[in-house]
């Protein structure tokens, strides 16, 4: 509870009637193992620290207002703003079907809008699976990646759609939010 004060008042609100906090029972407790989705990521915590203020669903820190980049313009030229820490808006396009481990995230929900995929920082927390269409703000950092043909079949296999060059494989700009708002 103390962590999700700090949060909101450092989001500049404070707790309010329609504010979520994790109940006391799953913040006391201690040691129980991690539990796996089904993509075989563990399960963030009954306490991972979400509150939803004013219609807007926290998930992980609280965004701070680094730089701000346009989700087509980080796309265009994802070397220039690898290792940032920054800020993107957009339109959550898709979602990790099974538990919300990742969202695609494009600047509409357009299907050949430039987009990009988004993980949560050492898998501390996740999104709902039913954010598609949602609107976005998200903190954290880019990373491009060449995967590999485990890691294809992987993302494929959770929903994800992925380009591939002109060699056949698949290069990935990712983005590892450590904060996410969501407003529908």
């Amino acid at each position: 509870m103390l962590t999700l004060t700090l949060a909101l008042t450092l989001l500049g609100a404070a707790p309010t009637p329609n504010a979520t906090a994790p109940d006391d029972k799953a913040a006391t407790a201690t040691s129980a193992p991690a539990e796996k989705a089904q993509c075989g990521h563990a399960m963030p915590s009954d306490a991972e620290k979400t509150a939803k203020i004013d219609g807007v669903l926290v998930r992980g820190a609280a965004i701070t207002g680094k730089a701000s980049v346009a989700v087509k313009d980080l796309v265009a030229a994802p070397d220039k703003h690898a290792g940032k820490a920054l800020v993107v808006e957009g339109t959550v396009r898709k979602v990790c079907e099974k538990a919300g481990c990742w969202m695609e995230l494009a600047e509409s929900d357009k299907a050949d809008a430039a987009g990009m995929r988004v993980t949560f920082k050492d898998h501390g927390f996740f999104v709902p699976t039913s954010s598609a269409g949602a609107k976005a703000k998200i903190e954290g950092t880019v990373q491009v990646a060449q995967l590999t043909d485990e890691q294809v079949k992987h993302l494929e296999g959770e929903g994800a759609k992925l380009s591939r060059g002109s060699d056949g494989k698949a290069r990935e700009v990712r983005f590892v939010a450590s904060g996410v708002e969501l407003r529908r």
